[in-house]
């Protein structure tokens, strides 16, 4: 690893590596996007297929407080919700910003006069 990024240190440019920190920096939101998604899952199954969920999960409960939240109705409406908008999150900033990013990386690092 440390060999690899000794090779890139060298071969690009103070304006490439600046792009390439900020390629890495869209995928560590990108990573985060992910986990908050998935993570997201358990709540949504709890709160859809059990009745006394809120009852049972502590972290349900705090959430209920948290909105202020009184009925599983509305507590399901929240969690999905949240899933939805984790989601769109994640496919319109991260996804297009990763694909845009990367394009741009490539397309000026291949067309790079020799010297």
């Amino acid at each position: 690893m440390k060999k690899i990024y000794k090779k890139l240190m060298v071969l690009l440019d103070k304006k490439q590596k600046q792009k390439m920190v900020f390629l890495i920096f869209i995928m560590l939101i990108g990573a985060v996007l992910e986990t908050l998604g998935v993570s997201m899952i358990l709540p949504v199954m709890n709160v859809v297929l059990e009745e006394d969920a809120v009852e049972k999960h502590v972290y349900l409960q705090v959430i209920c407080q948290i909105f202020n939240i009184d009925n599983t109705r509305d507590l399901m409406i929240l969690v999905m919700s949240a899933l939805v908008v984790i989601f769109a999150l994640k496919i319109s900033f991260y996804f297009s910003s990763r694909k845009y990013s990367c394009a741009l990386f490539i397309r000026t690092n291949s067309q790079r006069p020799e010297e």
